[in-house]
């Protein structure tokens, strides 16, 4: 029962894929469009995609909430897949960071499926309301084999709602795609195995 795309059983909370980075940012590595490819859908065919648009949750906010949503009050975790495979299970968090970002027209917006670690007791009532906002301004949708669902994963929030996987090897199966406009933000992260050139 985890805030990962592994279960099935739980509502997946609204989040961005946000890739993880040693230097402790959430805003550098992260892709800025996601991509979901619907190569099977669940049994039942009730699982949900929903988005939630940062515009639209930020007129869903007030004023006092929302300035605290854009303060360095809160620690993003890092995605399931790093914590079980890098961290050994430990938590890892990012530097305090805004949950809103960008100005007021365009904002953009932060959060981690794997939790968010609020600093101030103000701060963890701004991230409840943050989350209740997502449900009342989201879209739904229930994406067929087939079809694909290209999110902004830098202006707005995906969440999945909870089925029942069966494990017979016909359950729902979505293909993620990162697309990045530019790699030039993270060239640090180049290894001399990135690219090899033969002539």
């Amino acid at each position: 029962m985890t805030q990962t795309n592994q279960g099935s059983t739980v509502f997946l909370n609204f989040h961005n894929d946000i890739v993880h980075d040693a230097i402790g940012r959430y805003d550098v590595s992260n892709p800025d469009f996601l991509v979901l490819s619907c190569l099977r859908a669940d049994h039942d065919g009730i699982a949900a995609t929903h988005y939630a648009d940062a515009r639209d949750i930020v007129r869903a906010l007030d004023s006092r909430t929302l300035e605290l949503l854009r303060s360095p009050l809160f620690r993003l975790n890092a995605p399931g897949s790093y914590v079980r495979d890098v961290a050994g299970g430990r938590e890892v968090l990012s530097d305090p960071v805004a949950m809103i970002s960008g100005p007021e027209e365009f904002p953009e917006i932060s959060s981690s499926a794997n939790g968010v670690r609020a600093m101030t007791t103000a701060a963890e009532a701004a991230l409840d309301r943050l989350q209740a906002a997502c449900r009342e301004t989201s879209h739904q949708v229930h994406l067929r084999p087939g079809e694909a669902l290209l999110i902004n994963n830098r202006k707005g929030l995906h969440a999945r709602t909870p089925f029942t996987a069966r494990y017979d090897g016909a359950d729902r199966w979505l293909q993620r795609t990162y697309v990045r406009r530019s790699q030039w933000s993270i060239r640090y992260r180049q290894t001399p195995d990135s690219r090899r050139v033969h002539y």
